[in-house]
């Protein structure tokens, strides 16, 4: 059996729908390809509506993010946890201390936590939570043993989140402008969760 040209296959399928409009009924091929279209729809649909992609800009998520041509892909509906890396909406420029329109953070705490970022027994900055010690090995460790007199000046102390808003911090805790310039920042301002790095 010979294989059909692109032009003949388009004249069967145009006969056979003409043969099923004669009958009154729709042609499978074409119930078929209209579904498929229809699905494809809906999915490109969902993942404009739930997931967003932002670019890198500036240095205060190093080491984890660079921002040499990088992004992330956002999850708009993410329940939002300690740890997260979040995009925050600034478009009103209002959170002083940055002209930036969207800010890429890491979420430090969660309402209802208490805030303690200082340096312990060791002069090594340390960051707890509701006094327990949180580990944070995504940081420049050495970074902030080196710059005793820059890093005296961004530490906090017994800072209460309330219901409704999160504490951020970028990861390059020497350069970042983050919540300890503007406090807590309510949920409603985050755009999404970090959930995948497009290098």
């Amino acid at each position: 059996m010979s294989k059909l040209s692109k032009k003949e296959l388009s004249y069967a399928l145009k006969l056979e729908d003409g043969i099923y409009a004669r009958l009154g009924r729709k042609s499978p091929t074409t119930i078929w390809t209209n579904l498929l279209m229809g699905f494809v729809a809906l999915v490109l649909v969902l993942a404009i509506v739930m997931f967003g992609y932002v670019g890198v800009k500036g240095t205060s998520m190093l080491p984890t993010l660079k921002s040499s041509g990088e992004g992330v892909i956002i999850f708009k509906y993410a329940t939002i946890e300690r740890g997260d890396m979040v995009v925050i909406d600034n478009s009103d420029l209002s959170l002083p201390g940055t002209t930036d329109k969207l800010l890429i953070k890491r979420v430090i705490a969660i309402g209802g936590d208490t805030i303690s970022y200082r340096q312990d027994a060791t002069d090594k900055l340390v960051l707890k939570i509701n006094g327990k010690l949180i580990p944070e090995p995504y940081l420049y460790e050495t970074l902030y043993l080196k710059d005793v007199l820059n890093r005296q000046k961004r530490v906090e102390n017994g800072i209460f989140v309330p219901d409704g808003y999160v504490y951020v911090m970028g990861d390059n805790r020497l350069v970042s402008c983050d919540s300890r310039n503007f406090g807590c920042i309510p949920i409603s301002r985050l755009i999404g969760e970090a959930i995948l790095i497009i290098r």
